[in-house]
């Protein structure tokens, strides 16, 4: 009864704001224990005797009484104790001695050494490092609050940091799908040239620098090979690489070499003949017509019936030295035949021409009769 008489003397703001005050949760946070409903008898720092525990204690759940009430028949327990619509009664005096008992912070256990009272305990509460926090940053991890601006800097992954290679802000979990991407990300050449570029250069490296990239041959032989390879393939060992005739120093594709050589003109030669000459193919037709030794030519005076036939040019000298008499007989009785021949052909000229004499001098007669017999008439 001197509880309901102090409680309908109370005013209604006092209530109010002693609801506020002794509301809300001493520890806040959901442990292994599951929520706590009265203040735990471990945390208070002063003797809490059997009488108190009697007057101060919830009936329902052992523990100091949070937001003490009563029900109509007089039982006390925490308000938040009490079950479905069951009429309670706010007992304000309780609540108050509740509120000034000596306590340590509820979070001992994690380290915290704060000692106060239980209404301060509320206030404490509210920047106690070891109070457990889930990170702000929104990746669900829950740390002590002393650890937790570390988290917030260092580990979450939800953390924005700058990208070392673009400089573009994100977010640490999305960094390493970033990096895959980062257009200034320094990389390596696919093809394992051993360059090293930004991503961004790749497409250009490899379609105009890198010595391991596949290219067909640029002089149009087909083959495939890396650009390293192609530089020398093309410089010395393409079939349509460009070269200079070591002969003439006139320059052909390789491929048309060989038949070129074959008919250089400045292509050195021994003598077909094996006199031992050595000189240029365009000078061997003019060394077998004329210097050859070997050269088989016909005697100078097989004109005059010489009967030597074929010989060597190296041995003609010797041949006419050897019948120089012969060859003048050979040629006194050509010349004698000749001079036979050409009086002979004279003297049947001459005949011929006394004949059309005798007959000029008879046609001459007759024009000299006809043009009397002319003007005889007129």
């Amino acid at each position: 009864m001197f509880v309901l008489g102090e409680l309908q003397g109370m005013a209604t703001n006092r209530v109010k704001t002693l609801e506020h005050e002794i509301g809300r949760d001493l520890c806040r946070v959901r442990g292994e224990e599951g929520e706590y409903r009265g203040y735990q008898k471990d945390i208070l720092t002063e003797n809490f005797s059997l009488r108190d525990d009697a007057f101060m204690g919830c009936s329902r759940c052992q523990g100091i009484m949070r937001e003490a009430c009563f029900s109509s028949s007089g039982e006390q327990f925490c308000s938040c104790c009490k079950s479905g619509s069951e009429e309670t009664y706010p007992s304000v005096s309780v609540r108050n001695m509740v509120l000034s008992l000596k306590c340590s912070c509820p979070l001992l256990v994690r380290g915290c050494d704060w000692l106060g009272n239980v209404r301060d305990c509320e206030t404490h509460l509210d920047t106690c490092e070891y109070v457990q926090e889930t990170c702000i940053l929104g990746c669900g991890v829950v740390s002590l609050r002393n650890k937790q601006a570390n988290h917030e800097r260092n580990v979450c992954l939800q953390r924005v940091e700058m990208c070392e290679h673009c400089g573009k802000n994100l977010k640490v979990c999305d960094m390493f799908s970033h990096f895959d991407k980062c257009p200034k990300m320094q990389v390596t050449c696919d093809l394992k040239c051993g360059m090293i570029m930004c991503r961004e250069d790749v497409s250009r490296h490899l379609e105009w620098e890198c010595s391991e990239m596949v290219e067909k041959c640029r002089l149009g032989c087909g083959v495939k090979l890396t650009r390293s390879e192609l530089e020398f393939h093309m410089t010395d060992s393409c079939v349509r690489r460009v070269t200079d005739c070591e002969h003439c120093m006139n320059r052909f594709r390789f491929c048309d070499l060989a038949m070129h050589v074959e008919s250089c003109p400045k292509l050195k030669l021994t003598c077909l003949l094996e006199c031992g000459k050595v000189l240029c193919l365009e000078d061997m037709e003019q060394h077998l017509e004329q210097d050859c030794g070997e050269m088989e030519i016909r005697c100078p005076f097989e004109k005059y019936q010489c009967k030597i036939g074929l010989i060597k040019r190296k041995e003609l000298n010797e041949h006419l030295k050897e019948n120089s008499i012969e060859h003048l007989e050979l040629k006194l009785n050509k010349m004698e035949n000749l001079v036979k021949r050409q009086s002979e052909l004279i003297a049947k000229q001459n005949g011929k021409i006394s004949i059309q004499s005798d007959t000029i001098a008879r046609q001459n007669g007759k024009i000299i009769e006809l043009n009397k017999a002319i003007s005889k008439r007129a």
